[in-house]
């Protein structure tokens, strides 16, 4: 039963059987008390008084408590606070580069490298209700864009929201390529992320690392990154966006996916994206067994008291209708 009212045990209604009984044997004794006379209609009626009254009232009372006893028994409820567990979900920090590179539309016509990037993890994230998400962003320094969180709809309208840092400042793309592209701090973002994921509830914690330059900039090395994943338990899984040119370094990538026990994907178009997010959401399969804890309002009580109560009344009343008691 998770709706409206209802018995934990309604087979205890059996119960209810026996007082339907006892209350047909109490009537009936009633009936059968007094005198055979084959003129019945010539005889004066009945006084009315206390008695009479409660010997109607007995049997009546004591079915009453019987039935509101059974339903003690039957444990009526209704359903108050709900609470969700989630087990065995994953945390992933999606870390995502920002650099000026990421407005070449090689990648799908009209469209820059990160427009392609945030519409895939948008629907990564859709994907993956159960999991913690956190998103990190570099390019030549680091920064935390959403904290790992359940709350995927706001993950996916802040990351809508992403942008090339400083764009604006630069008067043409070709400018804003010559002095940003060599301003990847692909190290920082990696420990950026790992201490986002540190502490972590979930067991299993990735990394999803997305470039599509050279880690050349920032104070950690994108080896040294690599190794302090690896020590963590942290596998990162590295995607090659875009083509691979002068800035681009599929080796450091692989070597990075590979000392965590990650991969490394090349995504040279839109398709060879989603292709990569696709794989990785298979290798981090989440094993999700989400429970729904129901905290039921009991109302069992008030039936037990007031089934004795009733019960207790109509024996009082049987006994005193029958002059046993002055």
């Amino acid at each position: 039963m998770t709706g409206g009212f209802g018995f934990a045990f309604p087979w205890a209604w059996l119960a209810a059987v026996p007082a339907a009984a006892a209350s047909f044997a109490m009537f009936r004794r009633a009936r059968r008390g007094g005198v055979k006379f084959s003129a019945f209609s010539s005889l004066p009626p009945p006084p009315r008084n206390w008695r009479t009254a409660l010997s109607a009232a007995a049997p009546v009372l004591f079915s009453a408590g019987l039935l509101c006893l059974a339903a003690a028994a039957a444990r009526p409820r209704t359903p108050g606070a709900r609470e969700w567990r989630r087990e065995n979900a994953v945390a992933v920090e999606m870390v995502v580069d920002v650099s000026g590179s990421m407005l070449n539309q090689d990648m799908a016509p009209g469209k820059t490298r990160l427009d392609v990037v945030k519409k895939t993890f948008s629907d990564f994230v859709r994907r993956r209700p159960a999991d913690l998400i956190g998103l990190v962003t570099f390019a030549g320094y680091t920064k935390t864009a959403v904290p790992l969180t359940a709350d995927h709809a706001a993950l996916v309208k802040m990351l809508e929201g992403v942008r090339i840092p400083d764009a604006r400042r630069f008067r043409d793309r070709a400018e804003l390529f010559r002095q940003d592209q060599l301003m990847t701090a692909l190290g920082d973002g990696i420990i950026r992320a790992l201490d986002r994921l540190r502490g972590a509830e979930p067991e299993s914690r990735v990394i999803m690392l997305l470039s599509d330059g050279a880690g050349n900039a920032g104070v950690v090395s994108p080896e040294d990154a690599a190794e302090a994943a690896r020590e963590a338990g942290v596998k990162i899984y590295a995607i090659g966006a875009g083509r691979a040119g002068d800035a681009f370094d599929e080796r450091q990538l692989r070597a990075i996916a590979d000392r965590t026990g990650g991969r490394y994907f090349e995504a040279l178009d839109s398709k060879g994206l989603e292709a990569a997010v696709d794989e990785i959401d298979k290798l981090e399969k989440t094993d999700v067994e989400s429970t729904v804890e129901i905290r039921w309002n009991e109302h069992f009580p008030v039936f037990l008291f007031a089934g004795l109560a009733l019960a207790a009344a109509g024996a009082l009343a049987g006994v005193c209708s029958s002059g046993r008691v002055a």
